[in-house]
């Protein structure tokens, strides 16, 4: 028969493991449910980007070069779309 320390030992053990198993799996679910957040955020964002893109070609076509020397307001906001699809990226 086995030793009483030797069981209670045991057992300590296993609930230790246990305890830091299921830490590391509520942690896993934390983490993906902050991921679908942040791929909707970026979702979002490549869609502001998309349609400001499409703005930009569409506003070229009609005004050629003259559109480029009034750019500013478009490089503003494309820089802001950029920055934060690289700030989700590398989160």
């Amino acid at each position: 028969m086995a030793d009483p320390l030797s069981i209670a030992s045991g057992v300590a053990g296993l609930i230790s493991l246990t305890f830091d198993f299921a830490q590391s799996v509520s942690t896993l679910i934390s983490d993906i449910n902050d991921a679908s957040a942040d791929i909707k955020d970026l979702e979002s964002d490549i869609k502001s980007l998309s349609a400001l893109l499409k703005t930009t070609q569409s506003l070229y076509d009609i005004y050629g070069k003259s559109l480029v020397e009034d750019a500013a307001p478009f490089a503003v906001t494309l820089d802001i779309c950029l920055r934060r699809c690289l700030r989700i990226c590398c989160e």
